[in-house]
């Protein structure tokens, strides 16, 4: 019989039957094989160069919206955008996610919150075919109950329906659940979906993060502590 679970970060205790978690910037650190197809698709249309910063910025819209972004600023037609978006895709599957890695701590934390019988879902702006190979690649799949991808996805995040999703399917209500990500869009989709949000600090877009929508920030996810058990 479980009496309690959830997380302590610091002074905090989450009380939680699930946990949701973004992908990239969050578990994982996907940015050098990001970064490194994107070069390579946007040398080959001879379009300016991009710096790192305006890269970071994008990330959390997903593939598509982040080439978008990145483009209409240099004149670039609808057409060629969407060529070039999925050149920057087909690139980034052949590189096979080599570059990825996980964060500190969260092979750790995962295990930890499996033998808790805490249930976990991926929420990412990432294409769920994309998150799967990364998934796989790392070895991690088998801890998640759900993945919600961006095309699986009613609307994307900063929308709150993708975690709402991942609820409704783990049969899991928002006050019992907590969202990890790394951005200001994370934030705000848990916000909306009246979801506590932690804040792994050391993500790709943690610093635009408005700390208003923060309800716990973090380093490494060695700092979360998981008690109760099956």
């Amino acid at each position: 019989m479980i009496i309690e679970r959830g997380i302590r970060l610091q002074s905090k205790t989450f009380y939680c039957q699930a946990i949701l978690l973004d992908l990239d910037g969050t578990i994982v650190d996907t940015s050098a094989d990001l970064w490194l197809s994107l070069q390579n698709s946007f040398a080959s249309y001879g379009f300016a160069k991009i710096s790192k910063a305006l890269f970071f910025d994008t990330l959390h819209f997903g593939i598509d919206e982040s080439t978008r972004l990145i483009l209409k600023e240099q004149g670039v037609e609808e057409d060629v955008i969407l060529q070039a978006a999925e050149d920057y895709k087909n690139g980034y599957r052949l590189l096979n996610h080599g570059l990825t890695v996980m964060y500190e701590g969260v092979l750790n934390l995962l295990r930890c919150l499996k033998e808790s019988g805490i249930k976990l879902a991926i929420c990412t702006n990432k294409e769920s075919d994309l998150t799967a190979e990364i998934l796989r690649v790392l070895q991690i799949e088998d801890f998640f109950e759900v993945v919600i991808g961006i095309d699986q996805a009613l609307e994307p995040k900063p929308s709150p329906k993708p975690l709402q999703q991942a609820l409704s399917y783990l049969s899991v209500s928002a006050e019992d659940c907590v969202f990890i990500g790394d951005s200001n869009i994370d934030a705000m989709a848990s916000s909306a979906a009246g979801i506590p949000f932690l804040l792994h600090s050391s993500g790709f877009g943690a610093a635009q993060v408005q700390f208003a929508n923060v309800d716990g920030c973090f380093d490494s996810f060695s700092e979360i502590q998981v008690f109760g058990r099956q």
